[in-house]
């Protein structure tokens, strides 16, 4: 299993240790015990780092610009294939990512629904995208439940 930290205590890792103060009661009442009952090890303190450092980082991203690129690829996670969506904005800017385990209209719909939720992200002029099937359905879902405009175009290329 891979440590989030391979030479200090989590607690003496210098961007740690002002999270840790920061963050809800980690320590139990045993020694054994950590947040919510949890056993403290590296894996259950990474998850409540990289949950405070997505709330403090994320409103100082610079906002994006409203033209996307977004595709998908495939990696072997664990033995188990699963498709990795990605989107871009034009200057090469990273809007977020997302793993799934399908390929599907549900799996971009959700993809596009998790990235519109960013705070730094200015809604899509244009989202450009391969001629994946699922990617038409998504968004005919998403412009009926009022997710995206109405005036966002979808270019299909390849």
């Amino acid at each position: 299993m891979a440590t989030l930290f391979t030479r200090h205590h989590p607690a003496q890792c210098p961007l740690v240790l002002p999270l840790c103060l920061k963050l809800p009661r980690l320590g139990g009442d045993d020694a054994g015990t950590g947040y919510r009952g949890r056993p403290l090890d590296d894996q259950s303190l990474g998850v409540a780092v990289r949950a405070e450092l997505d709330k403090r980082i994320r409103p100082h991203l610079k906002p994006t610009n409203d033209s996307w690129r977004t595709d998908q690829t495939y990696l072997k996670i664990k033995g188990l294939w699963k498709y990795l969506y990605r989107a871009v904005d034009s200057e090469g800017n990273t809007l977020d990512f997302m793993l799934s385990a399908t390929r599907d209209g549900k799996a971009a719909a959700r993809f596009f629904r998790k990235v519109l939720k960013a705070q730094h992200i200015v809604a899509p002029r244009v989202i450009n995208v391969d001629k994946n099937a699922a990617y038409p359905v998504a968004m005919e879902t998403l412009q009926g439940d009022e997710t995206v405009a109405e005036e966002t175009q979808l270019r299909q290329s390849k």
